[in-house]
């Protein structure tokens, strides 16, 4: 239950992911001590490098994380008989 107090459990950016995946495989002890320490090397190359916090540098693999999960989901719907049509947001709603 430590876990789903923790800030990245319902965080969207690849930080959460990271520990959804290490909760999955390692348990909660072990999922907040690897993303613990994969923040701390974050910051620690921010710090050293005396740069702004920018999430594209530091996590360029999220685009293709994120089509790799899309294709997935896809192929996975139509396995069942469904067809995924993505989300257009409303033109002219205020």
């Amino acid at each position: 239950m430590i876990a789903r107090g923790s800030v990245f459990w319902h965080n969207k950016a690849p930080m959460g992911e990271f520990f959804r995946g290490k909760l999955m495989r390692l348990g909660a002890p072990g999922a907040i001590a690897a993303t613990a320490h994969k923040l701390a090397r974050v910051i620690y190359v921010l710090v050293k490098a005396g740069v702004d916090y920018r999430q594209e540098i530091l996590f360029p693999s999220y685009q293709d994380m994120r089509l790799v999960r899309e294709r997935k989901v896809k192929k996975m719907a139509h396995s069942l008989g469904f067809r995924l049509v993505p989300l257009q947001p409303e033109v002219g709603v205020s």
